[in-house]
């Protein structure tokens, strides 16, 4: 964990937290993969995507070119069916140009069902084919998982009834194993952590203001990086 203006960021592998922003696992970012700029880049998520996003994340990236695409219980099983009606969903803070074909998506996996490895790659394999049907421009995907809970740990107030703010090993396995099978096209965004269970609303998985403040500092300084 981290004291200060941000959420710790994990670098997946098992390793701890650092203070500054980076990449997870050494698979994001990796030279020769999709280089921006970017036209328009679009986060892909339920609400609490859309809370850190308002919460300083767009004051930093370029806002013109990023949107956000979310529902409430926008979970990975809606996004990877392409039938959903969740697709439906309105954009906010809009792209400039191309709106409706953005050439990156930032998608936070999330889902409170338990899985294997192996389900959680074919469930995001499936996402993946089915954000590639809607946008055909798509040059790059960055995936993410929720901001989890201090050193990925329950706090003492229990979360929301099915609901959790720790990140099992086995998402976080799946999707580094989908990133190496589509290197350049599939990256691995940072794992970013609570900084104190302060910074969470009761059990969670939803941040306080000042947490989703300090959980957009090392989000929005690595898209800022790769715009």
């Amino acid at each position: 964990m981290t004291s200060g203006g941000q959420g710790g960021v994990s670098h997946g592998g098992g390793a701890g937290t650092s203070g500054a922003s980076g990449t997870s696992g050494g698979l994001a970012g990796a030279a020769g993969g999709a280089a921006g700029p970017f036209t328009c880049s679009q986060l892909t998520g339920g609400q609490l995507v859309e809370e850190w996003f308002i919460a300083g994340f767009e004051s930093v990236v370029d806002n013109p070119r990023w949107q956000v695409k979310w529902r409430v219980d926008g979970y990975l099983e809606e996004w990877a069916n392409p039938q959903s009606s969740f697709w439906t969903a309105p954009v906010d803070s809009a792209c400039t140009k191309n709106t409706s074909s953005p050439d990156r998506i930032v998608f936070p996996v999330v889902s409170f069902t338990s899985r294997s490895r192996s389900d959680w790659v074919k469930t995001i394999e499936q996402a993946l084919t089915t954000f590639k049907g809607k946008y055909p421009a798509i040059r790059r995907v960055d995936l993410m998982t929720q901001v989890r809970g201090p050193a990925n740990m329950a706090c003492p107030t229990a979360p929301t009834p099915g609901e959790t703010i720790v990140v099992p090993p086995e998402l976080d396995a799946a999707i580094d194993d989908v990133a190496a099978a589509h290197p350049g096209f599939v990256f691995v965004a940072p794992r970013v952590e609570a900084r104190s269970c302060s910074d969470i609303q009761g059990g969670g998985p939803h941040l306080t203001t000042a947490g989703n403040t300090a959980a957009a500092v090392p989000l929005s300084s690595y898209f800022a990086a790769a715009e």
